[in-house]
């Protein structure tokens, strides 16, 4: 929870006055309206209509709920709510890190699919049948506009080097077709195996668009690597 709690009280410092003051000012009234236990705050945001928290969450919080929220805690659980920090949808482990995640899911769906770096082996396929998994760092480049603008302007940048100056030989064209088909399969393989399974999605408009996009662009981000 170190980096989370660094993110949170990042946050809270680039926070207004008003933020700051209201933050101090509702753990006041958390103590003088309960007992201000991290139990008592997890009923508060059921009763606004939040998802109770997770007990993994607890656990890589090294907490209790009869225990008291102290200021951290509260950034924590704050920044956790705010951002959605998902859990895996397999075995329930809170994701603090890298982790995948269904973009077919995450554009269409009320609920994201998410699985961590242990349970990913282990299945293949979100619960609605799509094969698109991708992680959390590539499904971020692949929303954004530079990268969408870059690939737009040269769908095969990154891909085939300039060689105006070393003529390529027989065996360098055969590496190159071969790193690009590399490139072309490293996310979809699965989809690749089984077509059929976006056909059923019946995915259309900009979701479509937007899908297709995410496949793209998400190879732009995997040649770097």
């Amino acid at each position: 929870m170190e980096e989370i709690l660094k993110a949170a009280l990042a946050y809270f410092e680039l926070g207004s006055h008003e933020f700051k003051t209201g933050t101090l000012r509702f753990l006041q009234m958390l103590d003088q309206c309960t007992n201000g236990t991290i139990g008592q705050f997890d009923e508060f945001l059921r009763e606004r209509g939040h998802e109770p928290l997770s007990p993994s969450i607890l656990t890589a919080l090294g907490k209790k709920p009869d225990d008291h929220i102290g200021f951290n805690d509260f950034l924590i659980l704050m920044y956790i709510i705010k951002t959605r920090r998902p859990c895996c949808d397999l075995c329930q482990a809170f994701l603090k890190g890298l982790y995948f995640t269904c973009a077919v899911c995450f554009e269409t769906e009320e609920k994201t699919f998410n699985l961590c770096l242990c349970c990913i082996s282990k299945q293949k396929n979100c619960l609605h049948g799509h094969g698109l998994l991708v992680d959390n760092f590539a499904m971020l480049h692949s929303k954004s506009k530079a990268l969408e603008l870059q690939l737009e302007k040269n769908p095969k940048q990154r891909r085939i080097p300039m060689m105006a100056n070393y003529p390529p030989t027989s065996e360098k064209i055969q590496l190159h077709d071969l790193f690009q088909h590399l490139e072309g399969s490293y996310i979809s393989k699965e989809t690749q195996h089984k077509p059929v399974v976006f056909a059923k999605c019946a995915i259309s408009g900009e979701n479509g668009s937007w899908l297709a996009r995410t496949k793209a662009t998400i190879a732009v981000v995997i040649a770097d690597i």
